[in-house]
């Protein structure tokens, strides 16, 4: 008769257990189980279920009734022996549960730096009082294909609003320059440089905390001309002290003399605009462009009243936008926006303007961290439960001698306790000294502030809670139930297939999200390597590239190009405005008279000489490569790319030849068209492009060289340029280098993806080797006559192996829609992408499949290899 048939009427139980006092109703329900099991053989089901209500019934008399507690119950001499219990049980099985504390210690570490991550990043710019109510002006350029987000603006645009808007605090514009060549006594540096004056000091307040400044008064420093503030780290650098470098001169690359008039300390690591420099703004205006038509290195604040409505704004600004923008660019060509500083480093649509972050990173990471802490208290939960029935003669005794559901649930409690505090404890350990290791391997400045911080210890001791519940919750209500008498006759009222059933669905959990990671890593590393062998259009391989900046003549930038080509080493050579996929491309709008098309776009422009095509190695249309100079007689000729033409409704390269185009006012002819090229990351679809011979100084010189000896072909170079520049370092970087800075934040998520799945599968295999070494010794006695009725070491092998194969199959099946969908929508952020792949699936399938088998087949060899004698005698 099955067990859960023979068992008491639970309703009548449950009244018993209401009813009586908790002192009497062990005995009661002890002595009318035992009359009932004595009724069940002799009358049957039916009638001993009857007596039995009739029973409960009779007992529940006055003397059974309950009654306040007299005595009362010593807490912390319970609590001691819950732990001493616990001590005791964890050190029988020091194996299992030296895996359950491994699993767990890796489990907090991911969590803990994790979190940190998480913190760092949607922390930026929060430093700032009044962040709340600062905006930056943003445009929107709407091509017919894609949207262009732009947090850079013109120039004066700042002034206009000033002179439109009373709504406004405050208006002002900073200008960033990065890694911007400056000179000191014929020294060579690079500094990022933020242009300001004191309304972005007061706006940004933390700057105006006098804690910030070691010499000087921002409000007097930045309101003259050609004056500057150096953080103390670029000051000591430069002049090996900060009140070294007061009085001292600054030379920009455009020659501009500025005098150092005060030093600050760094600013925080979580700022979207970083800088080293802080110089007046009156020094940029003095040489940047007054046109509406020109984007610049600009960024436009506005401070806003919280109590103003931003709704309210928009119709004003959409009439600002029609009196300044569209005026130039055209209608219903270009918007503008309001975006909260405490959202630009979390809005990818401007990453070309500052380092953001995307939010769904974040999100995938905090998740990743839920899953991998998940795992690993799988693991607790599937050998405890497995050890369940040997722990059940226990329990049995327990409830006997007057132990509570609540004391058996404190018991179990305070053992995954234990466990917890253990593992968080060597958990913080290890992050502590790993997670410099991790911050050196994502790029990421967090600094100690994050690490000692009291938000961290509270969210320790929020995961302290989660590991306790996870971990000892199902198994001490699991145990809880048990019926003592029936424990004690070897029949236990649960479904034993019911807990192998729930280990396997935990186990195809686990292994459901190692699968999912592994397909992430694969596609992430697939979409890596698809950046660096795409067709970009032009030479990446062989292109150094030589910064020439400062206020260098044309004809010695000119000699110094003739002078590389002579070199055996060098192919070709192109001074230009810009190179692709390395620096940042001006834009300008552009019309044609000759075209269908009317309306103005935008396009972005790159002024070179005659060989920028050669050097570049780009492929050629129609027309001609080599623009002749703008003469008084002659119209300037542009080469312009596929996508511009097809913009223009042309259909061939040959139909664009010869055609009216107006850039920035200036009417001008399509000489060539070229073949597409890249000039920004794979992130963005490539934009129309007009290159035009200029008579400016260009600040790049491209050299396309032979790759053979290219240590010796630098110092060749190196000596070349000192024949010319005998004061000027030489300062130059290879394409193929700078272009993987523009992947940073895919490099950065795909060695974070590569660790966390490995830590993953490590706490994954603790699980399986624990479970195959119980499911061994539960079929202790099996093997053994197996081995002695003939059975081979390779079906022995195969008897305890294949249930976790069968689950590992029945994993990848759910895991493979789960990974699509999650690896197909990350790859949407990009324009061009690798396409999803069946043998990515099936690698990560192949991984799993050889690591179950490696993990349970250790356990499961060691079973077979046993000598069968020693398991019979054992029983």
């Amino acid at each position: 008769m099955n067990s859960h048939l023979s068992s008491p009427p639970r309703l009548a139980d449950r009244f018993l257990e209401w009813f009586c006092a908790r002192e009497v109703v062990e005995s009661l329900q002890g002595d009318l189980h035992e009359l009932y099991y004595w009724r069940l053989e002799e009358l049957g089901k039916r009638k001993a279920d009857l007596h039995y209500y009739l029973d409960v019934l009779d007992v529940c008399r006055p003397f059974a009734w309950k009654k306040r507690k007299s005595a009362r119950i010593n807490h912390l001499d319970m609590l001691s022996n819950h732990f001493k219990i616990s001590l005791r049980h964890l050190s029988k099985d020091i194996g299992g549960n030296l895996l359950n504390i491994t699993g767990l210690m890796l489990g907090v570490v991911c969590c803990i730096i994790i979190f940190l991550t998480i913190k760092y990043e949607t922390s930026f710019d929060s430093f700032h009082e009044n962040n709340q109510e600062l905006y930056r002006v943003t445009n929107n350029y709407y091509y017919p294909t894609f949207t262009m987000y732009v947090g850079q603006t013109p120039n004066p645009m700042a002034e206009a609003l000033k002179t439109d808007f009373t709504a406004f605090d405050r208006v002002f514009a900073i200008s960033t320059n990065y890694n911007h060549p400056i000179s000191v006594e014929e020294e060579l540096y690079t500094s990022d440089i933020l242009y300001a004056d004191d309304n972005f000091i007061q706006a940004f307040d933390y700057y105006n905390d006098p804690k910030q400044w070691i010499i000087g008064n921002p409000n007097e420093i930045l309101a003259k001309i050609n004056t500057t503030v150096l953080t103390q780290s670029l000051a000591e650098k430069i002049f090996g002290s900060s009140q070294g470098a007061i009085g001292k001169i600054i030379t920009l690359s455009n020659e501009t003399k500025i005098e150092v008039a005060g030093v600050m300390k760094d600013p925080p690591a979580n700022t979207s605009f970083p800088f080293e420099q802080l110089v007046s703004r009156l020094t940029y205006e003095s040489f940047a462009s007054d046109h509406f038509g020109n984007v610049s290195i600009t960024n436009t604040f506005v401070q806003i009243p919280e109590a103003v409505d931003i709704g309210q704004l928009r119709p004003a600004l959409d009439a600002f936008n029609k009196k300044y923008m569209e005026a130039v660019w055209g209608e219903d060509f270009v918007s503008m926006d309001l975006q909260p500083l405490a959202e630009i480093h979390l809005d990818e649509r401007f990453s070309s303007d500052t380092y953001t972050t995307n939010k769904s990173y974040l999100w995938t990471l905090g998740f990743i961290g839920l899953l991998i802490i998940v795992i690993a208290c799988i693991n607790f939960v599937n050998l405890a439960t497995a050890k369940g029935v040997k722990r059940s003669l226990e329990i049995g005794m327990r409830k006997i001698l007057g132990g509570s559901k609540q004391h058996i649930l404190g018991q179990f409690m305070s053992e995954s306790f234990l466990l917890a505090i253990l593992a968080l404890g060597l958990g913080l350990l290890l992050a502590q000294y790993s997670f410099p290791y991790f911050s050196e391997l994502t790029n990421l400045n967090i600094g100690n502030d994050f690490v000692y911080s009291p938000t961290l210890l509270l969210f320790i001791f929020g995961l302290l809670v989660f590991i306790c519940l996870s971990m000892g919750l199902y198994p001490a209500m699991l145990f809880s139930r048990f019926q003592p008498l029936q424990v004690i006759r070897g029949k236990l009222t649960s479904n034993p297939s019911k807990g192998i059933s729930l280990r396997r669905g935990l186990i195809a959990f686990q292994l459901v999200i190692s699968q999912v990671l592994i397909i992430a890593a694969i596609v992430i590393g697939s979409q890596l390597d698809y950046f660096q062998s795409k067709d970009l259009g032009f030479e990446k391989e062989s292109l150094m590239v030589v910064k020439v900046l400062g206020n260098i003549p044309v004809e010695k930038r000119l000699a110094l190009k003739q002078k590389f080509e002579q070199l055996s080493f060098v192919e070709s050579t192109t001074l230009s405005s810009h190179i692709p996929m390395s620096a940042g491309h001006g834009s300008t709008g552009l019309t044609s008279q000759d075209s269908e098309i009317k309306d103005r776009f935008n396009v972005q422009y790159i002024y070179a000489d005659n060989d920028f095509l050669d050097a570049m190695d780009i492929e050629l249309l129609a027309g001609k490569a080599a623009i002749a100079p703008i003469t008084e007689d002659t119209v300037r000729g542009y080469v312009v790319n596929e996508t511009l033409i097809g913009r223009l409704a042309w259909d061939t390269p040959e139909e664009a030849l010869g055609k009216r185009i107006t850039i920035n006012g200036t009417e001008a002819r399509i000489m060539g068209v070229a073949k597409d090229f890249h000039t920004q990351s794979l992130h963005q679809q490539i934009k129309p492009i007009a290159i035009a011979y200029g008579v400016r100084e260009y600040p790049y010189l491209g050299v396309k060289y032979k790759t053979d000896g290219l240590q010796a072909s630098v110092g060749q170079m190196e000596d070349t340029w000192k024949t010319l520049f005998p004061d000027r370092n030489f300062d130059y970087f290879f394409q193929d280098e700078q272009m993987g800075t523009m992947y940073d934040n895919e490099v950065r998520f795909s060695k974070i993806i590569k660790a966390f799945t490995l830590i993953s599968i490590i706490i994954a295999c603790f699980g399986l080797i624990g479970l195959s070494a119980y499911s061994s010794v539960r079929r202790f006695k099996e093997i053994g006559v197996r081995k002695v009725l003939g059975a081979s070491i390779p079906s022995i092998l195969f008897l305890i192996s294949k249930e976790f194969i069968v689950i590992m199959l029945i994993s990848f099946v759910l895991s493979y829609p789960i990974a699509h969908y999650l690896t197909g929508a990350w790859l949407q952020d990009f324009a061009y992408s690798v396409d999803l792949s069946w043998w990515m699936f099936a690698k990560a399938c192949l991984i799993t499949t050889v690591l179950t088998l490696i993990t349970v087949s250790f356990q499961s060899m060691k079973a077979a290899l046993i000598n069968p004698v020693e398991s019979l005698r054992r029983e």
